[in-house]
């Protein structure tokens, strides 16, 4: 499981790469941005410009009697001119919004295997606390696990044989 969670971690952080370097290259993202909330509006709004309209908009809704917090509103929730962007076209929008996708999918993915994983030490332990005594094991036989040392060795060895109780 462990190696299932580092491949969806991998795989995650790879196709995030990707579909930065996309943004960059096909919607002229900015490269030096690192807040995931940046790129989420890029799956959201097909250009930087269409984005300042929709907080214009909010700021006149959240203020619709004071032009004064309006104007703050906007001025602190806009891009600055340097990360603006524009999709040139509505598929290369929708591959950005589909490489996203992928990419928050595979990170999402290794979450729940963690958390199956976690799930699965629960059960494991309920299951042994709970069972042991109700457990029944094919021909009477069960499973024990025991440290022995053997004739002629100084360090015990782990052993797994099964016994009959009588």
């Amino acid at each position: 499981m462990w190696a299932a969670v580092t491949t969806f971690y991998v795989q995650g952080s790879m196709r995030e790469d990707r579909y930065r370097e996309y943004a960059e290259i096909v919607g002229g993202a900015d490269p030096g941005v690192d807040d995931d909330e940046y790129y989420k509006n890029l799956a959201l709004y097909e250009s930087s410009d269409v984005f300042a309209t929709v907080v214009r908009w909010d700021g006149r809704a959240l203020h619709p009697d004071d032009p004064e917090a309006q104007r703050l509103y906007y001025s602190e929730n806009v891009y600055p001119a340097d990360m603006a962007w524009s999709w040139p076209t509505e598929a290369t929008f929708d591959e950005y919004k589909r490489l996203r996708r992928r990419s928050k999918r595979a990170y999402r993915t290794a979450v729940n295997v963690i958390g199956l994983s976690v799930l699965n030490r629960l059960v494991s332990a309920i299951d042994t606390v709970m069972g042991r005594e109700k457990r029944q094991y094919a021909g009477g036989l069960q499973p024990v696990f025991s440290m022995k040392t053997l004739p002629g060795s100084d360090s015990p060895m782990p052993f797994l044989f099964f016994a009959r109780a009588f």
